[in-house]
């Protein structure tokens, strides 16, 4: 997202990268084409399109019953060899290093797993960083989907703790939802549905704010917002964006009522996914 910053740069934060190279023909083709919609069934708690076989979505070997029988396997070695096998179980983070953003991020991962259940993931690197302004926009967290690496700039005037949120729904989007450039996937539509009749929607539709419009940002927004009943330090932040003197940081979040319908979307489809603890 995009705010006027406090030293007169914009903020720019909650991107997540992916790339794939086509040609001029291939993007041409691309872009007016939209794929059929067959349908879709539950198979262990996850949305799986009909003609998609389970297990799609992540490489051979990274199966749930995998990474049991790898536990398994290191709780009987001893010291070192031990600890660098357990390091690359599923659902593993790796520190930066930086005290203040492992502790922030540690944090945002405690209230995660008070919040909901967590998918197999991959292995996630942590970085401490300290962006370059560009353009007059500083960045202040990104997840890059090919490295596997969520940078978070420690400096940054917004509360860290919302943005790591909003970067762990990066996470969850492109690792457990999937990703397509410029559209919701179709297990989440009736999130999609719900911020589609949001004010908070109209008024970014008014104002011709593509960036926040963009799928991606508005899934990550709207589940860290989600997340904040489960931390007060998540709320701190958007509590912060809400009482801020440039009007762009008002256009982040959502006020309270408006939000509810959206965060009842979300508990469906984490309910249809078997995330939620009920």
């Amino acid at each position: 997202c995009r705010s006027a910053g406090t030293t007169g740069l914009r903020r720019v934060w909650g991107w997540a990268a992916a790339r794939v190279a086509v040609t001029q023909a291939e993007y041409e083709r691309s872009a007016k084409r939209t794929p059929p919609d067959d349908g879709s069934r539950t198979i262990n708690g996850r949305d799986v399109p009909n003609g998609i076989d389970e297990g799609w979505d992540y490489m051979p070997g990274d199966s749930a019953e995998t990474a049991r029988l790898a536990e398994q396997a290191a709780a009987k070695l001893q010291g070192p060899l031990r600890a660098q096998m357990t390091v690359r179980n599923r659902n593993g983070f790796e520190n930066s290093g930086d005290a203040d953003v492992d502790g922030e991020f540690k944090a945002v991962l405690d209230a995660v797993h008070r919040a909901h259940r967590l998918p197999e993931l991959p292995i996630i690197n942590l970085k401490s960083v300290s962006f370059t302004p560009n353009d007059g926009f500083k960045r202040l967290g990104e997840y890059n989907h090919l490295s596997k690496e969520m940078s978070i700039d420690i400096s940054s005037p917004v509360p860290v703790r919302l943005v790591i949120a909003h970067e762990f729904g990066h996470i969850l989007h492109y690792n457990s939802f999937g990703f397509v450039p410029g559209e919701w996937p179709r297990s989440m539509r009736a999130i999609a549905r719900a911020i589609d009749k949001s004010k908070k929607f109209e008024t970014l539709k008014k104002a011709n704010l593509e960036y926040f419009l963009q799928p991606n940002e508005l899934w990550a927004r709207a589940y860290s917002q989600w997340l904040a009943r489960f931390d007060p330090g998540i709320q701190t932040g958007i509590n912060f964006l809400r009482s801020s003197n440039f009007a762009e940081d008002h256009l982040w979040q959502w006020e309270d009522d408006d939000f509810g319908p959206i965060a009842e979307a979300i508990d469906g489809v984490f309910r249809l996914r078997q995330w939620l603890y009920e």
